[in-house]
């Protein structure tokens, strides 16, 4: 079973969305709710905290995409380079015996686990019935 981010989600309570995809709009603006939310745990808990200056101003490159089928391999690609890092950061938070960065960074993997596992199961979707039934599926 997919873990599904609409579960606790109500679109009836956020902004409309004038994409006509509507689903993958709103789930694109809980995607961003969700990173922007892990970053404040990981900036106001961690690293202040351990009297860390936090270097907000190195973005990595961020890849959009002009179609859905684009916008979906982006996001995987950044999941997975995600979740490479913070797997290299829960190894390392580990071995410097900082339990409590562990346990934080764990749980923010786990949540990266998840949205790539929603994303490839969306991308193996499309693969089976093909873009346009898929688009379809998403307008409700």
């Amino acid at each position: 079973m997919t873990h599904d981010p609409f579960a606790s989600f109500d679109p009836r309570h956020g902004p409309e969305t004038p994409l006509a995809v509507p689903r993958l709009q709103r789930y694109r603006d809980y995607a961003r709710q969700r990173q922007m939310t892990l970053g404040d745990l990981l900036l106001e808990n961690r690293i202040i905290f351990l009297e860390g200056t936090p270097i907000v101003s190195r973005l990595n490159p961020f890849h959009i995409g002009a179609d859905v089928l684009t916008q979906l391999r982006n996001d995987r690609a950044a999941e997975e380079m995600a979740i490479k890092l913070y797997n290299d950061a829960v190894r390392l938070a580990a071995e410097q015996g900082d339990n409590g960065t562990r346990d934080l960074l764990e749980d923010i993997l786990e949540d990266e686990e998840e949205h790539i596992d929603w994303l490839e199961a969306q991308l193996d979707q499309i693969e089976q019935m093909g873009l346009q039934n898929y688009l379809l599926g998403q307008v409700s």
